[in-house]
């Protein structure tokens, strides 16, 4: 079970910008900006001109919404369909709407994605920053709206689901949208699977692109700290006509590696903040272990030992770099008929590297190298040593790549109806090679008997080799796609005494598919699996004026009433019908009060039913005495990772109320507070 209150305040902000959320700024050691203007006098305007203006501020109390899409010879206005309704020219009735639209996102100097998504406050735990990781297990950034976990937050672009993105999940990754392309990011923080299905538990995020772009934006972004450098680079071209337009915008980003050994703070020496010193006895030179006894090599010491510190090697941030490119394309066909289409490409390169880290091989006489310790007769030592001078340090190259098409049509049928077909196609490739030590090869030239064959822990005269065959390569690949289908009908039904009572309908199909293999060192296939999933769905959804315009009275200035229900069939989660009853009540001017009451489900994303999961183990970590005080009984700790190929869907009952209040005398200032409510249950499938 989960609750939260949000409470929003959003004002002016200088130059008459509005906000729309909850800003948050920070800055690196030094940044730098540079905006380049158009190239030629017909791309000679700002952004703004040739943009469509966002959703007002009144969008949040159920007003109609429109955009205008201004050509080069005639103006016309046309209904947007919102986040978290199907319903042309209205906002979600019953749940509040989060709008961060461009004039907000160049007021802030957002230079990627997740500098957008920071400020809005339904986002993280109360002021926690998603942030990009190089972990190609779970890749990017993962939106979790009220903190209750990523996978019961929907994330879409322009209404449509992204394909997942990482090794260890099926998330998808808004980062690699370049924030140059993207005209507002929408989030309704309620239950919304009566609209869009599964993963909407909590509330949908969705990233709407620019498509009346006219002109050319450069922003180009250089930081950096000490032996850090990192640079963002931004472009966006659009071209706009009377009856279409079109967009392609691009984003660079590259950052350098960080070690531990160029930051004083990153020590396993915790003596001088008053804890433990973590160091490890796998140390350079080595200790030996003979007869039951510890000593230090060379000078046999059974009082003072040697310690290295694993934490000086390894990368704390890997290098990285990335680019993304999106496009959009509409063009007006007929006056009735309007094709679109757009595109996403993304690739992302990352190199981890790691400290080998210790081990403990058995040295027998009989290998050339074995150093005796004075006063023993022992056939055989154990030698703690730090693997750091035979192999080096350890590198993990990742590469991911990201694709995704979608395209439509768009019919006027007449009578204020339209029609949207759509096709929605999806594919991620994700690569990761581990380099690491092979533990068999390195007790085989433990037990070496020549100069050429054998492990030298002592003197640095291991053949190279064996060093050569020390080294190997666990490999994973994860290969995941998405196929959808889709249809909607939506237009007015028919006038009651406030205003016309409107309806949507529509059906989806959707396919998605997990392909993954794990190669250790020398076994090929080691773990393969693949996983499909497919669903067909139904879904429905009605708008009802209850009181408003001319049918209006004292505290019943406007009543909406929406009522939305949809069906999924799963062929391996079984089936579900998920309703949502919204109302919006204004019982006075500036102020709007809302409620909702709906279900909601979660499918088990495909990773975590894998029969063959890459990562799975139960694995007991000994005692540690980990940032604990110098005496302090140890802690006990178990990792436990995996899936279950057995999971069944979860399922919530949400609801929600709240008001939001825009006082008539003070423009553009709005106040808002919502209290939420999730029960969550784990349902068998139908």
């Amino acid at each position: 079970m989960s609750q939260c209150l949000e409470v929003r305040a959003r004002g002016p902000v200088a130059g008459g910008s509005r906000t729309r959320g909850l800003f948050r700024m920070s800055a690196s050691s030094v940044a730098l900006s540079a905006m380049a203007v158009a190239l030629a006098p017909a791309w000679a305007q700002t952004a703004q001109s040739g943009n469509a203006p966002q959703a007002s501020a009144e969008s949040a109390s159920g007003t109609t919404l429109s955009q205008t899409a201004n050509g080069s010879d005639a103006t016309a206005t046309e209904e947007i369909i919102v986040t978290g309704t199907s319903i042309r020219g209205a906002a979600p009735t019953g749940s509040p709407l989060i709008s961060i639209g461009r004039d907000d996102i160049v007021t802030i100097g957002a230079r990627t994605t997740q500098d957008i998504i920071k400020t809005i406050p339904s986002i993280g735990a109360f002021g926690a920053v998603p942030v990009p990781t190089n972990d190609f297990g779970q890749v990017g950034i993962k939106p979790s709206i009220h903190n209750i976990g990523a996978g019961a937050t929907l994330t879409l672009m322009d209404g449509h689901r992204l394909v997942g993105a990482g090794i260890l999940q099926t998330n998808p990754d808004p980062s690699i949208i370049p924030p140059s392309a993207i005209e507002r990011i929408e989030v309704v923080a309620d239950g919304a699977s009566s609209i869009y299905g599964s993963d909407a538990i909590a509330g949908v995020l969705n990233v709407i692109l620019r498509k009346n772009f006219h002109g050319a934006e450069t922003s180009f972004r250089y930081g950096f700290a000490d032996n850090y450098h990192t640079i963002d680079v931004n472009q966006i071209f659009g071209r706009k006509w009377s009856s279409g337009s079109f967009m392609i915008a691009g984003e660079y980003t590259k950052n350098d590696a960080v070690f531990g050994s160029e930051r004083s703070f990153v020590r396993q020496d915790q003596r001088p903040l008053g804890y433990n010193d973590l160091r490890s006895n796998a140390a350079i030179p080595p200790n030996i272990t003979a007869d039951g006894k510890l000593y230090a090599y060379p000078n046999f010491s059974t009082t003072s030992f040697n310690l290295y510190d694993t934490s000086q090697v390894g990368s704390l941030i890997p290098d990285a770099h990335r680019y993304s490119i999106v496009s959009t394309f509409r063009q007006e066909v007929t006056p009735d008929i309007e094709v679109y289409a757009e595109g996403l490409f993304s690739e992302r390169k990352s190199t981890n590297t790691v400290d080998p880290g210790g081990a403990t091989p058995t040295i027998p006489a009989s290998n050339p190298f074995f150093v005796r310790v004075p006063g023993t007769v022992n056939a055989f030592e154990v030698a703690r040593m730090e693997l750091l001078p035979i192999v080096g340090a350890l590198h993990t190259p990742s590469k991911l790549q990201s694709m995704g098409l979608t395209a439509g049509v768009n019919v006027k049928l007449g009578h204020g109806w339209e029609a949207i077909v759509e096709g929605n196609i999806g594919h991620e490739d994700d690569q990761n090679d581990q380099q690491v030590v092979n533990a068999t090869a390195l007790a085989a030239a433990a037990a070496g008997t020549t100069t050429s064959t054998a492990l030298d822990p002592f003197t640095g005269q291991t053949s190279p080799s064996v060093i050569a065959g020390l080294l190997g390569v666990n490999a994973s690949r994860n290969r995941q796609n998405l196929r959808e289908a889709s249809a909607k009908f939506d237009g007015p039904l028919f006038e009651l005494p406030a205003g016309r009572v409107k309806l949507a309908v529509g059906i989806q199909y959707h396919y998605e598919s997990l392909n993954q293999s794990y190669d250790t060192i020398g076994v090929t296939n080691t773990l393969t699996s693949k996983l499909s999933r497919n669903f067909l769905a139904e879904y429905a959804e009605a708008l009802i004026p209850i009181f408003g315009g001319d049918f209006s009275f004292p505290l019943l200035r406007k009543v909406d009433l929406a009522v939305s229900v949809r069906h999924d069939r799963y062929n391996d989660a079984g089936s579900t019908t998920n309703p949502k009853f919204g109302v919006n009540w204004s019982p006075v001017a500036g102020l709007t009060l809302h409620g909702s009451y709906g279900t909601s489900f979660h499918a088990p994303p495909l990773a975590d039913k894998n029969p063959a999961s890459i990562d799975t183990r139960v694995q007991p970590l000994f005692a540690s005495t980990t940032f604990a005080p110098p005496g302090a009984a140890p802690s006990n700790y178990f990792y436990l990772a995996g899936s279950d190929p057995n999971l069944v869907p979860e399922k919530a009952k949400t609801w929600s109320f709240g008001g939001d209040y825009a006082p008539p005398f003070v423009p553009r200032l709005r106040f808002g507070a919502t209290w939420w409510h999730e029960g969550r249950r784990i349902v068998p499938a139908e």
